[in-house]
């Protein structure tokens, strides 16, 4: 699968201030999904040699586990981030 180099990780909302986005492969707060209520956000990265997590999500303590592209796309279809009107 194309998305096996890539890590998922879901924080607080609160928490995008301390992202460096130069980290993760989200450009902006803007473009990270949002859960629907807004409280949290998933974002990827690709984990470097000898690191768990980049250094500014490594810092935040709302982070999840990290997840894999499966896992996420489970996630992204439950009711916390999918509305009944965004399914086909």
């Amino acid at each position: 699968m194309k998305y096996n180099n890539r890590n998922y990780i879901i924080i607080d909302a609160s928490d995008l201030g301390d992202v460096n986005f130069d980290e993760v492969m989200e450009t902006s707060a803007d473009t990270a999904r949002t859960s629907l209520d807004g409280t949290r956000v998933v974002l990827k990265f690709i984990s470097q040699q000898g690191q768990e997590y980049p250094p500014s999500i490594q810092q935040i303590n709302s982070k999840s586990a990290r997840m894999t592209w499966e896992e996420t796309i489970e996630l992204m279809n439950s009711a916390e981030w999918t509305s009944d009107e965004d399914l086909i």
